[in-house]
């Protein structure tokens, strides 16, 4: 249950495409604990579109400036996938909760490095997997140590997007 006298965590996006935008819609339009405050992207003029256009009070033309912000708390990383360990361990280097699209890194010594860092530093580092929240997952997740291991496994998972 989140503290109603508490301040929401100050959210930064490092990144200005759809995801983002999506994020920021769904952060501060439905989100009690939490709030976006500041988008960055390799181009200001970009980042400037995206402030204004989602509303928001910074906009930073560079990750650089994001990771030393006093505004910011906690950055979503949503840039392209090979770029997001280097992200990522600029964001914990500067003492930022790191909220990061999936895939999170394309090679798993790369986030073994990133959490041994965010556990160092003291700070949260997660994978956006929004199936991990669904109740049938956490029902599945229950009861998968009460089967048999299994002998075979095939799985999928995809979904579709509204045409625009």
């Amino acid at each position: 249950m989140h503290d109603e006298t508490r301040a929401p965590l100050r959210f930064g996006i490092a990144g200005a495409g759809a995801i983002a935008r999506r994020f920021c819609r769904d952060v501060n339009g439905h989100a009690r604990g939490a709030e976006v405050v500041a988008i960055a992207a390799r181009d200001q003029g970009r980042a400037n579109e995206f402030a204004r256009d989602l509303g928001l009070p910074h906009a930073y033309g560079s990750y650089e400036a994001l990771a030393v912000s006093p505004e910011v708390e906690a950055v979503y990383v949503a840039v392209i996938h090979p770029e997001h360990a280097g992200l990522v361990r600029q964001m914990l280097l500067a003492g930022k909760h790191v909220l990061v699209e999936k895939p999170a890194v394309t090679r798993v010594a790369d986030w073994d490095a990133l959490v041994a860092l965010a556990h160092a530093r003291g700070l949260l580092l997660l994978e956006a997997m929004k199936v991990m929240c669904f109740p049938a997952m956490r029902a599945l997740l229950q009861r998968l140590p009460l089967l048999p291991p299994p002998r075979e496994l095939r799985a999928a998972f995809g979904s579709t997007q509204p045409r625009v």
